[in-house]
């Protein structure tokens, strides 16, 4: 199986049939990118958007953000507590939610 990745809105197919049967999906700061980062290409609104629709949860982990555009900045805060879309700092913290179905 190829890694998991995310740059265009081709991938983001993938990445939904790859959460099936499980919690949801995880994925690490160097899953992704540069256009998922800016925000312009849309890419991480069409993962957002997939997830959300389709009910299922995606953890992102980005351990330090303080490097990223203040338009990405604001997403992460805005996502620290969405029941579909979060990230986090740490990946055990998003094994931990991913397993959380309460």
């Amino acid at each position: 199986m190829s890694a998991l990745h995310c740059n265009s809105r081709d991938d983001v197919r993938t990445l939904l049939e790859q959460s099936f049967g499980e919690e949801g999906l995880l994925l690490e700061a160097d899953m992704l990118g540069e256009n998922f980062f800016d925000l312009s290409t849309g890419v991480a609104g069409e993962l957002f958007q997939t997830f959300t629709n389709y009910g299922k949860r995606l953890a992102i982990v980005l351990p330090e953000t303080h490097s990223y555009s203040e338009s990405f900045r604001l997403l992460i805060e805005e996502h620290r507590r969405h029941s579909a879309i979060r990230f986090f700092n740490s990946s055990s913290l998003a094994r931990q939610w991913l397993g959380d179905q309460a």
